[in-house]
């Protein structure tokens, strides 16, 4: 099951969070809960949750013991049971025959020791795709129309144990599947409240900010240009509270400017001119990466960017390539210390001869995000090659 650190660590590894996705999900679970099927869905989900905080004598184990069989199922599987209950044709589970009143009561008993005693079945429950496929010796099932194919001969236990596995396992699916979507839920009205945690700016302020950065760097007129604002946070509850507000400028010739904002200090992140897709469609290898007409102008940029003449300290050239010698991206990479413990990360688009990221990173934070990208990046078997610039 998905936890909140974790979740928080995946938008952290994305600092450039992708707005369509975000909406994309937003509109996927709108719809999901128009299907008219959802209702049986949600009083499965609240039986499986049931198990999971039921108390009295004995019940603590029975809920390990569940919450154990649930919890080891790979993410695919859980996922599976889901979509095989939203694509079924039939209102519930049914079963080729009735159960004789000794297959119900002995499946009761079963299904208590599953759940009190960690009882399982030997194997998994026989999948098939039509009635064609049915093996007269084995419980079968076919998802299309949620139907057990019984055996005539009367039930072992471990049939009745694979039945009794594969209801409890839907129904701690479909209670994890509504968790995740009510998390979700949580999550995005969380990033539509605009100064929802104490200190934060709002979006005008946001937005003001972001337009100033724009026009200093590239010198353009924003007024009366199509702007989109949304907000990114996290409360700090279980890891660093972070509030951004992700700001679009869309220009009427095609470029885009986007620009992350700070919510708690008012300081820029990052700034991307245009659409960096552009750099993955075609290949080239580092240029004269020191020439000093360059340097010197993405220095001047750097403190475009911060807004100060800030001194610079160090300043260093990275570029990472592929086993070929081509640039990642087709961008290198200018760092530039400067101000107070504060690195300018300048990415430079060798194939079009443009600046098209800014980034601004605490001096601490900034060798830590390297070490991950590093181990990320020998990962996919990059080369990179650092080289510190004189004065």
């Amino acid at each position: 099951m998905e936890s909140i650190k974790e979740r928080i660590d995946q938008e952290l590894k994305d600092v450039h969070f992708q707005k369509e996705e975000f909406k994309s999900r937003l509109e996927s679970e709108i719809r999901a809960r128009e299907r008219r099927r959802e209702a049986r869905w949600k009083r499965a989900a609240a039986a499986a949750a049931l198990l999971l905080v039921v108390s009295g004598g004995g019940t603590y184990a029975a809920v390990s013991y569940f919450q154990e069989r649930g919890s080891q199922m790979p993410q695919e599987e859980r996922e599976a049971y889901v979509e095989e209950r939203q694509n079924s044709s039939a209102e519930a589970n049914t079963y080729s025959r009735e159960l004789t009143e000794e297959e119900r009561e002995r499946k009761e008993e079963l299904k208590e020791k599953y759940i009190r005693e960690g009882v399982y079945p030997k194997r998994k429950l026989l999948r098939v795709s039509g009635e064609e496929e049915v093996d007269a010796e084995r419980v079968c099932f076919q998802a299309e129309t949620s139907t057990f194919y019984l055996p005539e001969r009367e039930l072992s236990d471990e049939d009745l144990l694979e039945i009794i596995d594969y209801e409890l396992m839907l129904d701690y699916s479909l209670a994890h599947d509504e968790e995740v979507k009510q998390k979700k839920k949580e999550i995005e009205a969380e990033q539509e409240n605009w100064g929802g945690q104490d200190g934060e700016i709002g979006e005008e302020e946001a937005i003001a900010i972001a337009a100033e950065t724009v026009t200093r760097e590239y010198g353009v007129d924003l007024e009366g240009i199509k702007t989109d604002a949304w907000r990114s946070a996290y409360d700090g509850s279980e890891a660093e509270a972070f509030s951004d507000g992700i700001v679009t400028f869309f220009m009427e010739d095609g470029r885009q400017y986007e620009v992350q904002v700070d919510l708690f200090t008012g300081e820029v992140k990052s700034l991307i001119a245009g659409d960096e897709q552009i750099d993955l469609e075609g290949k080239v290898k580092p240029d004269d990466v020191l020439d000093q007409g360059r340097v010197e102008e993405l220095e001047r940029e750097a403190r475009l960017f911060l807004g100060e003449e800030a001194p610079i300290r160090k300043k260093y050239v990275r570029m990472v390539t592929d086993e070929e010698g081509y640039l990642n991206f087709g961008v290198v990479h200018y760092y530039f210390e400067m101000g107070d413990e504060c690195i300018v990360d300048v990415a430079y688009s060798v194939l079009e001869g443009r600046t098209y990221l800014f980034g601004r990173y605490a001096e601490e934070e900034f060798w830590e995000f390297i070490e991950r990208v590093k181990e990320d990046n020998a990962g996919f078997g990059l080369q990179e090659e650092w080289i510190e610039l004189e004065d």
